[in-house]
């Protein structure tokens, strides 16, 4: 009762300082099953609860058990260059409230999405530690936000991938990086996960995080604490649970027998977007 009142959506007045919002608890999530490219995935979420309630009918739903194949993806017509093709899965939304009838002052939105490239190398497998990171950069450079520059001018207006980290929680690869705008904008910032889910094929799980204040972002985005949001983050991913499908499995263990190391390289710098045109939209 004392934190639903100290903690709600109420706004009478403005924080001053340093402050710590309060989100979902991670500990009242339920667990969702679907099946991703064949292969059984399980994944823990709080309740959808957006900053704006009414929002919620826009939000895509997992259908329980449903197996999300290759062939029902569909075209990503925001990536300037067409090269890969996605179907969303879920999407989710988490409002942070500030104390004491301050309101809501983050927000964290989740997306689910099973991605493949449009023209498939029918040599290489996504198992690949190599082919794998190639997968990643290919669709980060086939990505809108490498098409996009900082008004009256040439330079890119985003950096990935940035904070690159292996995680080893599941029996595939899976990396964790940032899409970081540029520090003086109030654009919210992406936080990605992505892993191998067959030869040809990749699962996203992306998160951006919205905060809410009244001055610049240089001078007040860090007086709104990150660490319950990246803890939600972290929670997320970490209840994650993937079971490759025997054709998926096969595909891993043809690629363990040729490449005995299956470890994915620790350090990878942002990608050079600086001769990239500028993207316009159709």
């Amino acid at each position: 009762m004392v934190s639903w009142l100290k903690y709600n959506r109420l706004e009478f007045r403005r924080t001053k300082g340093f402050c710590t919002p309060m989100g979902p608890n991670f500990k009242r999530a339920s667990y969702y099953r679907c099946q991703l490219a064949g292969n059984d995935f399980v994944i823990g979420l709080p309740q959808n609860n957006p900053q704006y309630k009414g929002s919620s009918i826009n939000y895509r739903r997992i259908k329980y058990n449903h197996n999300y194949l290759p062939d029902q993806l569909f075209r990503e017509y925001e990536n300037p260059d067409q090269n890969w093709r996605y179907q969303l899965i879920m999407n989710r939304s988490w409002a942070f409230m500030g104390p004491w009838f301050s309101g809501v002052k983050a927000e964290v939105n989740m997306g689910l999405c099973v991605l493949e490239p449009v023209g498939i190398n029918e040599n290489a497998s996504f198992f690949h530690p190599r082919a794998f990171e190639a997968g990643v950069a290919n669709f980060l450079n086939s990505s809108a936000h490498a098409y996009d520059k900082i008004p009256l001018s040439s330079k890119p207006r985003w950096t990935a991938p940035v904070n690159w980290q292996v995680l080893g929680h599941l029996t595939v690869p899976m990396v964790k990086f940032d899409e970081l705008p540029p520090s003086y904008e109030k654009t919210a910032p992406e936080r990605c996960f992505v892993f191998p889910l067959g030869d040809h094929c990749l699962g996203l799980v992306s998160f951006d995080i919205d905060k809410y204040y009244n001055g610049s972002a240089e001078k007040e985005a860090h007086l709104i604490d990150d660490k319950p949001m990246d803890e939600l983050i972290d929670n997320i991913i970490n209840s994650i649970q993937l079971t490759l499908s025997p054709e998926a499995q096969a595909q891993y263990d043809r690629v363990m027998a040729e490449c005995p190391d299956m470890r994915v390289t620790e350090d990878f710098p942002p990608l050079d977007w600086s001769d990239k045109p500028e993207y316009m939209g159709d």
